[in-house]
Order: structure tokens, then sequence, then C-alpha cells
């Protein structure tokens, strides 16, 4: 989008390093030398300026995306990448670790929806997924969504129809086992959950 748009011929481009890029957070102008040795002239330059450690990340992640492996290697960019079909395999395998791990006691069912990327780079994108709608038996979706929030790894989620849904697109592989154990966790029993408090 950025190279296209300066190759039409717009003279200068601002644009997010994280959600564009998938680097660091930070914000990047690019342009005609013209426009940009401007902008290093202007007073404003050294308030803003971003730290060394920035530059050195966003050098990093420039030189995946020369190397062609952008597409592997930045979570970000592998995550708006993933189909819909790979994250629907993700969301039938997790559903099946949720069935066994909590013994019937959480229901775990899939249900199409959309990712949003959002932010001020793409604020109406969305990417069709295949989400992972939990309920909790005898505790509600509220209640449950709170205690993911509050597990000793944070688990963000959403509540929609007195369910917590689950999108994988936005949670790495290796992270999965994270979520499930806290899912068994609050699966348990209450003397059971007590039990292992206590130890």
């Amino acid at each position: 989008m950025v190279a296209e748009s300066l190759k039409a011929g717009i003279s200068v481009v601002s644009f997010s390093g994280d959600k564009m890029l998938g680097g660091p957070q930070a914000g990047v102008i690019a342009g005609s030398r013209e426009i940009i040795d401007r902008v290093r002239k202007n007073p404003l330059m050294r308030a803003l300026r971003v730290d060394k450690m920035t530059y050195a990340a966003i050098e990093a992640t420039l030189r995946l995306y020369e190397r062609g492996a952008a597409l592997s290697e930045v979570p970000v960019i592998r995550a708006i990448a993933t189909t819909r079909e790979e994250i629907g395999e993700r969301a039938t395998r997790f559903c099946e670790s949720i069935a066994r791990l909590t013994s019937g006691r959480f229901i775990a069912s899939l249900e199409d929806g959309a990712s949003v990327i959002g932010g001020g780079s793409a604020p109406e994108v969305k990417l069709p997924t295949v989400l992972v709608a939990l309920e909790g038996g005898a505790m509600s979706a509220a209640s449950l969504e709170q205690q993911l929030r509050r597990y000793r790894i944070p688990i963000i989620t959403r509540t929609e129809r007195d369910r917590v849904m689950i999108d994988l697109r936005t949670v790495a592989e290796d992270d999965e086992p994270v979520i499930l154990d806290a899912i068994a966790a609050l699966a348990q029993p209450a003397s059971q959950s007590a039990a292992s408090v206590e130890v």
C-alpha cells in the first residue's frame, strides 16, 4: 500500500511501524528526499524521534522483508496471511482438546466470524475466520472472561450471546497450551480447585 502510493506520485506517506510492518511501535515517514530532508531539519524531529533500539528493530524487520522472510517470521504478517481453512483446522483441534481436558464440563463449538485488523492503518479491514465459542456450564460468559483475564498469563477474549469467543488468528500456536491450561483449571470442580489453591 505504501509502495504503491509512492509509485503513484504521492510525495510523502506516514504509517505505523507495528501495524503495517509488524515491527516495533513507531511512526514512519517515507517520501521524496526533499520532503524527508525538511522533516529532519524541523525542531520537532529531536523531540519526536525514536531511540536507537527502535531504529535497530525497524532495520531488522525491514531486512526480513528484503530477504522475503516476513511472511514466515513476522508474527502479525503471518497472522494476517493465515487462511480461514488453516484457522478452522486449528480451531477444530482446539475444541477437541477443550472437550477432553474439561471432561465435557465446558462446551466449545465453531462459528464463522471475522478478524478485525483495526487501528489507524486498516480500521475497516476484516478477514474471514473461524471462532471458538466457549460456554462454561454454570459459569456465565462474563465470569469466564474475567477469570481468563485474571489468569497468571492474562488471556484476553470477548463475549457474545453469553459465550466467550476466541479467535485463534490472534493466538500463536505455541500459546494455545496456555489457554487450554487455563480453561482446564477453571473447569475443575470447586473442591479440586480449592485444593489446588491451598497447595
